[in-house]
């Protein structure tokens, strides 16, 4: 079985191609991945943060073909994923998502040809991995726009979602503002020079800093013919995020699943390649992740229950009717042909 991750800020296959999951109106036509992230600062308007943190059919009301952010959605499924109509998969979908999200991702997998078998919350796919070592977690989900806190809870059943609740202005976005506007700031007083002044300076600073967050160089960009270099403000910039203090993160075990890491003594960015939770005891402030648990491939060759059925693109729940098998097709008492499909209870 193939593993989805709808990660917005790594969208891709376990063990295959990955993108960060945007879109952009650029020049009377749409592009996506990582010819959009090109885009953040040097167009933001352009740009579309909110394709699936936000998946719905309201309509987007510009040129290019594209009716709403499910059209978004599928565009660019189909450009990582050419082959996605081979195989079965699982796909592993943002912890705040509703019925009517779910819903609508299930007609983006239809146009892309996807046999979908198993929906399963992210940070619940990687809470598994915890086993019965605890009976309560807290899993931490970042996307461009959004913080979601997750609990979840162990009973007899397994794992399941408690209350996801968002953390204001805590989102990728929110954190990079505070950021450049710090670094704007300093690069006035030492340099004269304002990289926010244009959009060309603003996505070198953009990228820069996206690549120094993910541990993969030092944080150093262009402006007006200097190379400016903050790597060693690491300290000033996470203390601009002062509203997410450590002791409001609680206490015991704790999951950072894919997107940016906090608190750390750098913000992470998981991919979907790892697709890595992290434990640690965060009882006292500024405490390191102390292990790393992956939830590779074998995840998705476990046993799980029939809970819905396709039909028509639309999730039903199986109700009585006993004896389904995982992906297996019936056919409903009114002549409907369906697929039975596994949905956590949330």
């Amino acid at each position: 079985m193939r593993i989805l991750d709808l990660n917005p800020l790594d969208l891709g296959e376990v063990d295959g191609r990955h993108a960060p999951g945007l879109s952009a109106f650029v020049a009377g036509k749409w592009v996506h991945g990582q010819e959009a992230f090109g885009m953040c600062r040097r167009d933001p308007q352009s740009v579309r943060f909110q394709v699936w943190e936000n998946l719905s059919l309201n309509p987007i009301r510009l040129p290019g073909g594209m009716r709403h952010s499910a059209d978004l959605a599928a565009a660019q499924l189909k450009a990582l994923c050419p082959d996605a109509q081979k195989g079965t998969w699982m796909v592993l979908t943002p912890a705040h998502w509703q019925k009517e999200h779910l819903q609508v991702f299930l007609g983006v997998a239809a146009s892309c040809q996807m046999d979908v078998r198993v929906l399963m919350p992210r940070v619940l796919a990687v809470n598994q991995a915890l086993g019965d070592r605890v009976d309560q977690a807290v899993g931490w989900e970042w996307h461009w726009h959004r913080l979601s806190k997750v609990n979840l809870e162990r009973s007899e059943g397994g794992w399941r979602l408690g209350a996801v609740t968002e953390v204001a202005e805590a989102g990728v976005m929110d954190f990079y503002r505070r950021e450049s506007r710090e670094i704007a700031r300093m690069a006035l007083e030492s340099h004269r020079l304002d990289p926010l002044h244009t959009g060309e300076t603003e996505q070198d600073l953009f990228e820069s800093w996206w690549q120094w967050h993910q541990g993969k160089g030092d944080f150093s960009f262009s402006a007006g013919g200097v190379t400016m270099d903050f790597s060693s403000e690491a300290d000033q910039l996470r203390s601009l995020h002062a509203m997410m203090p450590a002791t409001a993160m609680g206490k015991g075990p704790e999951m950072l699943v894919h997107g940016l890491g906090w608190p750390t003594d750098f913000v992470e960015v998981f991919s979907a390649q790892g697709l890595e939770g992290r434990l640690g005891d965060l009882s006292e402030p500024g405490a390191r992740w102390k292990e790393c648990l992956p939830v590779g491939k074998g995840f998705a060759e476990t046993t799980l229950p029939v809970t819905h059925v396709v039909v028509d693109g639309i999730a039903e729940p199986v109700g009585e009717r006993a004896g389904l098998v995982l992906g297996q097709r019936v056919q409903l008492a009114d002549g409907r042909d369906a697929l039975a499909i596994h949905v956590p209870e949330a």
